[in-house]
This record gives C-alpha cells, structure tokens and sequence, in this order.
C-alpha cells in the first residue's frame, strides 16, 4: 500500500518528493524495508476489541505523524504541495486495511 500510495500521490500528482525527484536505490531500499517492518509491528501487537483499537489506532497516527515530522525536519521528505495533515485519512485507511488483511489472514481464508 506504501508503494502504490507514495507513486500515486508522489509520483504521478508530484505532491512531494523523497530528496531527490528521481527514484535512487535508497528510495527502493526504504520503501521496501520502512513500511512493511512498521506493517508488522503494528499488525503484532493490534487489540482485539474494538474499544481498545481506537486508542491504538490515534497512537499509531500520532506515531506515524511524528515520523513523517521528522523525515520532514531532516530533509528526506520534501512537501510539494502536501501537508502533514493530509496524511491522517491515508494513516486511517492504512492502518484499517491491516486490521481487516490480519483478521483475514487468521480466519484461514
């Protein structure tokens, strides 16, 4: 989801850039190791109950903002049109999405 989002909204709209506008094999390398590691971290420790799972989900935004704050503050990030908060709803679905792929998965589907 990462990738298809970051071509999407980064590549095709030009909303932002990752340091540099053409794609480097540190681009590769981050997007194929940051998203999927924070994916399974994330995935690992999701509450069952539905009371729970809103506090953890404002956690995990509030977690995820603070690291795109922090890509911003260091340079990596570079906004073109994008803000921060623009990033909550795709942090929301995101988060969503693997909450329903983890209860698939486990459903033996």
């Amino acid at each position: 989801m990462t990738v298809f989002t970051d071509l999407v909204f980064g590549f095709i709209f030009d909303f932002y850039d990752f340091v540099d506008p053409k794609i480097d094999g540190a681009d590769l390398f981050l997007e194929a190791v940051l998203p999927s590691s924070y994916g399974i971290i994330t995935a690992n420790f999701l509450p069952q109950k539905n009371s729970n799972f809103i506090w953890y989900l404002l956690g995990v935004i509030l977690a995820a903002l603070f690291y795109e704050w922090l890509s911003l503050q260091a340079g990596y990030l570079v906004y073109k049109g994008w803000k921060l908060f623009y990033s909550i709803p795709v942090y929301i679905l995101g988060t969503l999405f693997l909450r329903w792929h983890l209860r698939f998965i486990r459903s033996g589907y």
